[in-house]
């Protein structure tokens, strides 16, 4: 048996067709304010016929989509089916001998046919988003940022997102599952407030603000069950009750269920309390510049400080571009960005580097385990250039003291050219020096989604992801080329 390295759940939504993407739930931070008595109407109305794997099944995949946006509000309805036409061991339970049943087994799982239902744009005075949430924020980034609640094929999570703001203050909430045993999940919200306000609210000094981020994971992995405990007796390290000794060799071998889930021994609470600054020092049309501090505290862990300034650029033509730069310092038990986009995978299991090579542990427990650094102090960037709807690009990076403490993320998104479109992530983390940076190994992820249309609606899709599996059997980490391709239609109205 196999167990995926999380990181290749992180981007799994870049697969999904365009279509599928459309809601609104980007950061306050990369859009213009929405003009109050802006006017939306149109829809879409799509579907896919694909193959594919799903670990080791091959599938056909069908999934009909459709959505609507009138004024504020939009909506997305999908019927996403996975029908397994080979089935390797381990034999999936299946339902008319070829339906997975697993994608269907929990109530909340119904609830992904109601992708989203949104009220609002982000930033706007109210901001309604239920279902998926996808690249969420609450304030700077600097505790939830390119967050993504549903990287799972088998289990949905309807997700929530409310934000109020008006010229006094604001509020921005998250909730990541509200379906499921482990509500709420990452949940809380970020509470700002401009003091200026209050004696003039056209004044430029009401462009400065005071926020207050308290936000948590209430009830996170923090120990796996060991598949030693359940063959060796209590000399190896398992207590009476079977408690796993942290799996700290790297030998990946944790126990699973019938279905291939990583078994939780033990849930903890993590929480992070935050106090921010901003003054949005120039507020063009064209562009705007806000200087930010963050100090982040890990409740009963160390703490982070955040010096940054977003820069946007909104130019003729429908050209953007937002730069975002930030000094960090971080504490030896202190992670920024906790519940980021590889958040939902990392939970369970988080590479961190040793004199072995890479191990793994839930999260929270490396954190407390001190093994994600000393303290350090670095730089965070990030870069996003958009010519309207034809070409869009990005990059991450974060480079910090000590060895192992680089990572990039780098998308390419040619989403509106009538012959090709294209769609591409690269990902790498916890790597030493430039000549590491494209090395594909096991710390890093390439994905890579091509649309060609045929004729009219139709259209041909292609996705490949090379990615790393960790292998229980033979003890390492093995590459593995992820495929699916299929034939889509798309009408837009």
């Amino acid at each position: 048996m196999t167990m995926k390295w999380p990181c290749i759940f992180l981007m799994t939504f870049l697969m999904i067709s365009p279509l599928a993407m459309a809601e609104d739930n980007t950061s306050a931070e990369s859009v213009p304010q929405i003009p109050a008595d802006r006017m939306e109407l149109g829809g879409a109305l799509g579907g896919e016929l694909g193959f594919g794997m799903i670990g080791e099944d091959l599938t056909l995949r069908v999934n009909l989509m459709t959505e609507f946006t009138f004024w504020k509000f939009g909506i997305g309805i999908q019927a996403p089916l996975n029908l397994i036409v080979y089935d390797r061991d381990p034999k999936e339970d299946l339902v008319g001998g070829v339906l997975r049943k697993r994608d269907w087994d929990e109530a909340s799982d119904y609830l992904k046919i109601l992708r989203y239902f949104r009220f609002g744009h982000k930033g706007g005075l109210v901001y309604l988003l239920a279902g998926d949430l996808r690249d969420a924020y609450i304030g700077h980034g600097t505790i939830v940022g390119h967050y993504y609640n549903n990287p799972y094929i088998d289990h949905f999570r309807l997700g929530l997102q409310l934000d109020v703001n008006t010229d006094y203050g604001g509020i921005e909430t998250i909730f990541s599952r509200l379906s499921d045993s482990e509500a709420p999940g990452v949940a809380g919200g970020r509470i700002h407030i401009k003091p200026f306000s209050f004696w003039d609210k056209d004044s430029y000094l009401n462009n400065f603000a005071i926020g207050f981020s308290y936000i948590g994971d209430f009830k996170a992995p923090y120990q796996l069950k060991d598949v030693k405990c359940n063959k060796i007796n209590t000399d190896i390290g398992c207590n009476k009750a079977g408690d796993l000794t942290p799996n700290m060799e790297g030998d990946g071998l944790w126990d699973q269920d019938d279905e291939g889930n990583l078994v939780v021994q033990k849930h903890q609470r993590i929480t992070i309390f935050g106090f921010d600054l901003e003054f949005k020092v120039l507020n063009l049309p064209i562009l705007s510049i806000t200087p930010y501090f963050d100090i982040v505290k890990i409740i009963g862990y160390d703490y982070g400080v955040h010096l940054g300034v977003l820069n946007q650029f909104r130019l003729p033509f429908d050209i953007g571009l937002t730069a975002k730069v930030e000094y960090r310092y971080l504490g030896k038990r202190y992670l920024p960005t906790y519940f980021d986009a590889a958040y939902e995978g990392y939970r369970y299991l988080f590479p961190y580097e040793t004199n072995n090579g890479q191990s793994a542990e839930p999260k929270l427990k490396a954190l407390e385990d001190g093994v994600v650094g000393d303290a350090r102090h670095g730089y965070y960037g990030e870069l996003a250039f958009n010519i309207g709807n034809l070409f869009k690009v990005g990059g991450i990076w974060e480079d910090y003291q000590g060895k192992y403490n680089s990572n990039l993320t780098l998308t390419i998104e040619v989403p509106a050219l009538k012959v090709v479109q294209f769609y591409a992530l690269y990902y790498k983390r916890n790597f030493e020096g430039a000549t590491e940076i494209f090395t594909l190994d096991d710390k890093s992820m390439l994905l890579a989604s091509l649309r060609v249309p045929l004729y009219s609606i139709l259209y041909l899709q292609a996705t490949y992801r090379a990615m790393w599996e960790y292998d229980q059997e033979q003890g390492e980490y093995s590459k593995v080329d992820d495929w699916s391709f299929g034939v889509g239609i798309s009408y837009t109205f």
